[in-house]
Parts: structure tokens; C-alpha cells; sequence
């Protein structure tokens, strides 16, 4: 009788470690599983910041081009300001004044008057410098044009990139 309870306390025994055992296996499987769901967390974050990471690079690059090209637009856009700020164009008026104030003595004006007479000569000048100053306000004029073509490339191209990448 006493082998048969010092058996049935080796078994209980037995049972209880390999409950004990069981259970801390199922702690070991509960852990990893939450450990497993962590790393998948974890993941998709680096996913997340990864993207962001490089979207910001491509905004960081087009925002760089775009500048650049800005810079040249405002360099333009000043010499196109200091030309008409200098423009001769209002020479061109004070020398039209002084012909329709001498409208009635017209031919008289121009061949005796020493102003009056200088006016062809002074005419044909401002001619010439209205003429090389239009060409040079035209030239920069097409620059203008051409950057701001190139900015609405630049951000057409990355329009186009942010469709296909899905953005």
C-alpha cells in the first residue's frame, strides 16, 4: 500500500512539473507570438518612414530645380525691370513734343534752329536704341519663357513620377 501512494505521488508529481512545464511553454509560444506581431509592427513603420524618407528626397530634389530655375526667372525679371526703368522711350516723347510745338514752322525748325536741327540725327539714335533695346527685352523675354517652361516640366515630371509611384 505504501508503494502504490509513494508511486502515486511520483506521478502527481510528474503530472505537476509537466503542467508546470506546459504551461510555461505556452508562455514561451505567447511571448514569441506577440514578439512575431511586434516585428511585423516594427516592419511596416520602417516601410512607412522608408517611403516618407523618399518621397521627401524627391521633393527635396524637385523643390532644389525649381529654385534654380526661379533664380534665373527673378534675374530676368530684374534686368527686364532696370531696361524699361532706362528705357529712351521718353526721350523719343520729348523730342515728338518739341516737333508738334514747331508744327506750323515744321521745315523752318529743322533746318535753322540749332535744337530743331540736331532732332533727325537725335531721332535716328533713339531709333537705333529703341531697336537693340526691344531685341535685348525680347531675348530676355524668351529666357522667361523658357524657364518657366522648364519649372512647369520639372513639376509636370513630378506629377507624372508621383502617379506611377502611387502617391
Amino acid at each position: 500500500h505504501n508503494q502504490v501512494q509513494q508511486r502515486t505521488r511520483e506521478l502527481n508529481e510528474e503530472i505537476e512539473d509537466r503542467k508546470r512545464a506546459q504551461a510555461q511553454l505556452e508562455a514561451e509560444i505567447a511571448e514569441r507570438e506577440r514578439m512575431e506581431v511586434q516585428v511585423e509592427k516594427t516592419h511596416k513603420e520602417l516601410l512607412v518612414a522608408s517611403r516618407q524618407a523618399g518621397m521627401a528626397e524627391v521633393a527635396t530634389s524637385v523643390l532644389h530645380n525649381v529654385g534654380n530655375v526661379l533664380n534665373s526667372v527673378n534675374v530676368s525679371t530684374g534686368l527686364l525691370l532696370e531696361k524699361i526703368k532706362n528705357s529712351k522711350v521718353s526721350n523719343l516723347l520729348r523730342a515728338v513734343t518739341m516737333l508738334r510745338e514747331h508744327e506750323t514752322d515744321l521745315g523752318n525748325y529743322l533746318s535753322r534752329d540749332a535744337k530743331g536741327s540736331r532732332l533727325p540725327s537725335y531721332l535716328n539714335q533713339v531709333a537705333q536704341h529703341l531697336a537693340n533695346e526691344q531685341a535685348e527685352v525680347q531675348s530676355e523675354v524668351m529666357d522667361l519663357s523658357r524657364n518657366v517652361e522648364h519649372i512647369k516640366d520639372i513639376v509636370a515630371m513630378q506629377q507624372s513620377y508621383a502617379r506611377v509611384c502611387g502617391v
